[in-house]
């Protein structure tokens, strides 16, 4: 078993499923008074436009990730990819 900080493929995989189903859990239920609703007098971002930048993110760089993982050196560690 790898530490969950080593750049791996299933490392990497489960934290990206983590933080879909964290934003799942804490957006599921709300109605738009709250996901629109921004701090500082509206200088800061909605609360809904965070998870979408997560989103968008994941979706953007997702696959240059995978290629950077799966080009990266092998480590020590059976599996395990070298940062």
């Amino acid at each position: 078993m790898t530490p969950p900080e080593m750049l791996t493929e299933v490392n990497v995989a489960n934290q990206i499923a983590e933080i879909r189903a964290q934003l799942d859990r804490l957006c599921t239920g709300l109605s738009p008074a709250p996901l629109n609703w921004q701090a500082d007098a509206g200088r800061r971002w909605r609360v809904g436009q965070c998870p979408d930048h997560v989103t968008q993110t994941t979706h953007l760089y997702g696959g240059h990730l995978e290629t950077a993982i799966g080009g990266a050196p092998r480590a020590a560690v059976a599996g395990a990819r070298a940062n």
